[in-house]
């Protein structure tokens, strides 16, 4: 893989993640609609592709399935069609902290995917060698509360498909819809009538641990 520049780093956030089966978007997206906090579409639905690497023990994936509070995961992602040329590409550490959670996002790579991959050097983001595992892809819509302090997605139409280096891969339809809230830690307070008029529980839900 080619090397990286200096990445972007964000502030340290919550997500809330809601794992639903047989909900539809159109559903859900009715449901937001009810809730105390008043929710505004934050601009259109799109595609959103994730190619997540991992160490040939699969280390993050381990971590996750185990519960361990301070974890790392890495993906190259961008958005539109799986294998449009030209697309912008942007490789993203997300790093949680017990319930904190930051990214490290990378965004000088301008190659396309297959040009990318076949680089030699190893992006310095981590303690041991990565490869590619899996590939993920979903629709996502997208909202947010008027103030913009809380931010929604409903994620659909997943689909994965392990990592073939001759392509096209083998997608795999996964049967969930997942809807996220997200917010900075400071909003938590705010958040909870929203959190709490939501009539589903939240779960521990990673897509890439769904797809390996």
């Amino acid at each position: 893989m080619s090397p990286l520049a200096d990445p972007e780093i964000t502030d340290f956030r919550i997500e809330r993640k809601y794992r639903l089966e047989g909900a539809t978007q159109a559903g859900v997206q009715a449901l937001l609609g009810q809730l105390p906090a008043a929710v505004q579409r934050a601009f259109p639905d799109r595609w959103v592709n994730s190619l997540y690497f991992d160490d040939p023990d699969l280390g993050t994936a381990l971590d996750n399935l185990r519960g361990v509070g301070d974890r790392r995961k890495y993906r190259l992602r961008w958005y539109g069609d799986w294998l449009a040329e030209g697309l912008p590409l942007h490789f993203e550490v997300k790093e949680r902290r017990n319930q904190g959670i930051r990214k490290f996002n990378f965004y000088d790579i301008p190659q396309n995917l297959p040009e990318w991959l076949a680089g030699k050097e190893q992006p310095p983001v981590a303690s041991s060698i990565l490869s590619p595992v899996v590939g993920i892809r979903y629709q996502r819509s997208y909202f947010h509360t008027f103030d913009r302090q809380i931010r929604l997605t409903i994620d659909w139409e997943l689909q994965a498909a392990a990592w073939q280096a001759n392509w096209p891969m083998r997608w795999m339809p996964m049967s969930e819809l997942i809807l996220e809230v997200k917010y900075p830690m400071e909003q938590e307070e705010r958040a909870m009538p929203l959190l709490e008029a939501l009539p589903f529980r939240p779960d521990r839900h990673s897509k890439y641990l769904r797809a390996v």
